[in-house]
């Protein structure tokens, strides 16, 4: 965003994931560097749903190293869903 103030609003935004140990973090990333600089405050809540790789680990990195970053464990894996 050239010459745009940033919105005064905060936003919430939650990203679920199921098995993505390969995209977590540069998702987490590219999505924390669009918030920074369109909202003067965000927070990115991160969703494991039982995955069974290191999909959860990392989203506790991203959580310990990003700013306004959250993340929730599913034990119980939810039905996928498709919009």
């Amino acid at each position: 965003m050239e010459n745009k103030e940033k919105i005064t609003h905060s936003l919430s935004f939650i990203m679920a994931g199921y098995n993505e140990e390969p995209l977590v973090t540069r998702a987490v990333g590219e999505v924390a560097a669009v918030l920074a600089e369109a909202f003067e405050t965000y927070e990115i809540i991160l969703v494991d749903d039982g995955s069974k790789d290191r999909t959860l680990e990392l989203m506790k990195q991203c959580a310990a190293e990003m700013k306004g970053t959250w993340y929730l464990h599913i034990l119980t894996p939810c039905a996928p869903t498709r919009i």
